[in-house]
């Protein structure tokens, strides 16, 4: 999650600059859903969840901030922390992953990153201009970004 505040707050001056800027971050379903992904990988997922939250709100009214939260994606090449000795396991190597996205999705489909990509291109376009990472429009007073 660190990355993503480092970046937002790099690149907040030009995001700003003509009150029309848009900050797209990557939450997961893990951000939702313990058990997917490990324990690390689900906190931060939270946290970045907690992040396009308070974002929103803090950067509101001159930049929208939302996440994405895809449900699983087909050709990730995401591995377990080095850490907890799970370096070597890459997610998209498991056994049976396709079927399991698939059993635990609405739709019963298993998306890949170009199936992902219009969700970023939208949230990021004008298009999206009233929608931001929360239902309040006010920002809060305090602001580690102001």
């Amino acid at each position: 999650m660190k990355s993503q505040l480092v970046t937002v707050r790099a690149a907040l001056p030009e995001l700003r600059a003509g009150r029309a800027g848009s900050v797209v971050l990557t939450v997961s379903t893990s951000g939702f859903y313990p058990g997917r992904g490990g324990v690390l990988y689900v906190a931060s997922k939270f946290a970045v969840r907690g992040c396009v939250i308070a974002l929103a709100h803090e950067l509101a009214p001159d930049v929208r901030v939302n996440g994405v939260a895809p449900g699983g994606t087909l050709g990730t090449e995401l591995t377990g922390s080095a850490s907890l000795g799970l370096d070597g396991q890459v997610l998209d190597a498991t056994e049976g992953r396709e079927d399991d996205l698939r059993r635990r999705t609405p739709l019963r489909v298993a998306l890949g990153g170009e199936d992902h990509a219009g969700s970023y291109v939208f949230l990021a376009s004008d298009r999206a201009r009233g929608i931001t990472g929360t239902g309040e429009s006010t920002p809060t007073a305090a602001s580690a970004f102001r």
